[in-house]
């Protein structure tokens, strides 16, 4: 495959994006889980199907400042807008791996930020999670591109 497609903003077309060279890393994400302390099991739950040890664990701000070097860590202004920059202070890691096959079959990230106010003061703190669940491992897949594609630089 040499692109990608996603919708574009302001255009009901999908806009064909190409793919870096090299190929892309499908264990990053596990990172997360090499960077847990206080790790505890919670015990055995049931993930589609599949038997699942649960464990928890925190990452510390320092561990995720380090795994999250050089990425952004602020959402760009816009027109009008303040830029902001948060600060993650705790992370919490639940994870649920298959005890037959030791795949990840579910994780789930809680996050607590502080958000400065305009005057850099720590001020508002917000929490927020992601859990992502992994199904259909090892089997095929077929997906088709979409042939009505515009190039990335023609989007506004």
């Amino acid at each position: 495959m040499k692109a990608t497609g996603i919708e574009g903003p302001g255009t009901s077309k999908w806009v064909s994006v190409p793919l870096p060279s090299a190929q892309p890393d499908l264990t990053g994400g596990l990172d997360s889980l090499r960077q847990m302390t206080d790790v505890i099991e919670v015990g055995d739950n049931t993930i589609d199907g599949v038997i699942c040890h649960h464990s928890r664990g925190t990452i510390s701000e320092q561990a995720f400042a380090a795994a999250t070097s050089g990425l952004a860590t602020t959402n760009p202004a816009a027109d009008g807008q303040l830029e902001v920059e948060f600060v993650v202070t705790r992370m919490t890691v639940d994870v649920w791996i298959g005890v037959d096959d030791g795949f990840v079959r579910q994780q789930r990230v809680e996050q607590v930020a502080q958000i400065p106010d305009v005057t850099g003061t720590p001020g508002a703190t917000t929490t927020s999670s992601l859990t992502t669940k992994y199904s259909s491992i090892g089997e095929p897949v077929n997906i088709e591109a979409p042939t009505d594609t515009v190039p990335l630089e023609s989007t506004p």
